[in-house]
């Protein structure tokens, strides 16, 4: 009797013995799957937030190249506004300028700093905040030689900061083409908080 049980026995440890180790193998494989497909998922989202920067910075620098103009031609409207007062009063500056003009420099000059803080480029950044100093220090110059100066000297930054952010977007665009520049920056998201 020993003999008929102990081959049947073996048949059965085996069989049992070989749907484990098959499981053990399945279980690798789909875990090997599993790291695999979440390991490409990360990837796929790393990528989709590095484009998603770069857009938002193509959008801000867009949306500043905006702004500084307005802010130049408000401040360009109140300096003509106080160049024709002075020719009648021959006082630079005294007389308020209507309310929508101060509202629209106003507005401008905020949008300047608000766009300014989004902007990812330290030297376009401090370029901005120069342009947008040298804007104030024109709007409340003390005489119309004083004007005139920061308001060329801001005539001449808005040109430089107009082309360095313009060079700054056909970078970002050519970004967006350059996997190699994608990995660059997805590597700097693992990195951030």
């Amino acid at each position: 009797m020993f003999n008929v049980i102990f081959p049947a026995a073996a048949s059965i440890f085996s069989l049992i013995l070989g749907i484990i180790i098959t499981n053990f193998f399945e279980n690798q494989r789909h875990s090997r799957r599993l790291e695999q497909e979440n390991s490409l998922k990360r990837t796929d989202r790393l990528e989709v937030r590095a484009l998603k920067q770069l857009d938002f910075q193509v959008e801000t620098l867009l949306s500043a190249q905006e702004a500084i103009f307005e802010l130049s031609r408000n401040v360009s409207q109140i300096n003509f506004a106080d160049t024709m007062n002075f020719r009648e009063t021959g006082e630079w500056g005294k007389k308020p300028h209507s309310e929508k003009l101060s509202e629209e420099a106003r507005q401008s000059a905020k949008n300047c700093a608000l766009l300014n803080s989004r902007i990812a480029d330290d030297q376009v950044r401090q370029a901005l905040d120069k342009f947008r100093t040298n804007c104030t220090l024109a709007l409340f110059a003390a005489s119309q030689e004083s004007a005139n100066r920061l308001l060329n000297q801001m005539s001449e930054e808005f040109v430089q900061l107009n082309d360095m952010m313009g060079k700054k977007l056909t970078d970002l665009n050519f970004l967006s083409l350059n996997p190699s520049d994608l990995e660059a920056i997805k590597s700097k998201i693992t990195q951030s908080p």
